[in-house]
């Protein structure tokens, strides 16, 4: 990514149309993905570079850029308009790099007599052209970006698991749809498109929306659901992978009950990177961790975390004022503010669980990802506001999507290490080719120095990776504090 930086940009909208919040929310997003500031278009003080989104009526002078992107609906709930199969686009000519594939929900056929970027496999009349003064994309990017963070896929199905929760087998597009960031490639091709704008305009190009010039980010962040680090079951897989009594050795060790935290602080220091750490406030269920931040044991751990969140229970995701009496607990246990939670099993609801952190005074959540798959269920890895759909506004809470857990990939998915390793390599060259975020969910269990099945040796892997590619490896907690800036 190159180090200039962009010029203010402008974006023109029609401030009459029914869907204005909307577009002009979900505008606002990507421009804080892209990390360029922008102006709406409202007077004759017009930026050389322009995006116009639909049809506004503001004139705009022929001497600008102008980034055409077509608005394909006009009213009516935006996650019930989506085509039923995605649009696969292919780089077929120009002169810069662009993301060889390009999956877009939302889509207008555009003629083009200039030169063709991009062109869809099925579908000629659908593809990104340019020329000395002007882009005409065919895809509607706002309302594919609105449809993925406003988890539209998921509210056209009502199937949900015997714990409420979507799973990305539900997905009506098909579950492959969230193996790919819809909206960070489309993000990318902006930027793309922008830079192209500003070498006609003679302007400078983006900075790196990253600190120290880094270029995508692997953000960490373990959640505690056990002290321990070994089960009867975790004993027998790990005798299956290596015909050793060193791991029942190591279970019967006291070290093996210390939650292994100066462990992971000092692996993490290695590289650079530190993390947030996810604790338990409250047993409420069956389900939910059983031990107490009051025990001795754990005292002792908590000041060597950098950093805090809470491990929300099964039910505050759901139940109002659960979550507010857990994050009192947790930060009575270790004197920290809270920032942070992700709920336990990953529970979530689209129609309360925003809210119910919201107004238990949270900064952010971490929990939309997917228990049984790695992958992207928001459609990016960046940090973002959800959007409200009864107040038609932005939450003011941060989502930071959990594209990547080890008890997907081993527990739900029963992968060795190595097979792990290769659903990982991809997740991490694609959030580094997009200058995106990755945010890792790696329980403190199974980080230990007893690793007898590889899952240890696995997140070192993620942290070498990112560290010699250029990543920012950092905790969740740091990511967002950045990001609010």
């Amino acid at each position: 990514m190159v180090t200039q930086k962009i010029p203010t940009l402008g974006l023109a909208l029609d401030q009459d149309a029914p869907l204005y919040p909307e577009w002009e929310y979900t505008w606002r997003q990507i421009f804080r993905m892209l990390g360029a500031e922008f102006v709406l278009i409202e007077s004759d003080d017009i930026p050389p570079i322009v995006i116009r989104y639909g049809e506004p009526k503001n004139p705009i002078p022929g001497d600008r850029f102008i980034i055409s992107i077509p608005e394909t609906l006009r009213s009516g709930p935006v996650h019930l308009a989506a085509q039923d199969k995605p649009c696969r686009m292919e780089r077929v000519g120009g002169p810069i790099s662009l993301p060889t594939e390009c999956f877009s929900l939302f889509q207008k056929k555009v003629s083009a007599s200039r030169i063709i970027w991009m062109q869809s496999q099925s579908e000629p009349d659908f593809n990104i052209s340019v020329s000395e003064n002007e882009a005409i994309c065919s895809i509607d990017i706002a309302a594919t970006v609105f449809y993925s963070l406003s988890l539209g896929n998921e509210k056209r199905t009502p199937k949900r698991d015997q714990y409420g929760r979507f799973k990305s087998t539900f997905s009506p597009l098909g579950e492959d749809y969230y193996q790919t960031p819809v909206v960070d490639r489309l993000v990318r091709l902006l930027r793309e498109l922008i830079q192209y704008g500003a070498a006609r305009q003679g302007v400078e190009g983006f900075v790196s929306v990253w600190p120290h010039g880094k270029s995508f980010v692997t953000a960490l962040s373990h959640d505690v659901d056990k002290f321990q680090n070994w089960t009867l079951a975790k004993i027998k897989r790990s005798w299956q992978a290596s015909h050793s009594l060193r791991p029942l050795l190591l279970a019967m060790s006291p070290i093996s009950r210390s939650g292994n935290f100066r462990f992971i602080h000092e692996l993490e220091a290695r590289y650079g990177g530190s993390s947030t750490t996810f604790l338990v406030g409250q047993k409420r269920t069956k389900r939910d961790p059983g031990y107490s931040l009051k025990d001795g044991r754990i005292q002792n751990q908590l000041s060597s975390l950098p950093s805090i969140g809470l491990h929300g229970s099964f039910s505050g995701a759901t139940t109002s004022g659960h979550t507010i009496e857990e994050r009192r607990r947790v930060e009575e246990a270790t004197d920290r503010r809270i920032m942070g939670v992700r709920s336990h099993y990953l529970m979530f609801d689209p129609d309360q669980t925003f809210n119910l952190f919201t107004e238990a005074g949270l900064i952010y959540d971490s929990t939309l990802g997917f228990a049984e798959a790695a992958g992207w269920r928001c459609g990016t890895g960046f940090p973002y506001h959800p959007w409200n759909f009864q107040e038609r506004q932005p939450h003011s809470i941060l989502e930071l999507p959990l594209v990547v857990m080890d008890t997907s990939l081993f527990l739900y998915a029963g992968l060795s290490a190595d097979q792990a390793w290769e659903r990982i390599s991809p997740i991490l060259e694609e959030t580094k080719a997009n200058g995106s975020c990755l945010a890792v969910n790696w329980h403190n269990n199974n980080l230990h120095s007893g690793d007898a099945t590889g899952y240890t040796k696995l997140y070192e892997t993620i942290l070498d990776w990112s560290k010699s590619n250029g990543g920012w490896i950092t905790a969740t907690d740091s990511l967002i504090q950045h990001w609010k800036k």
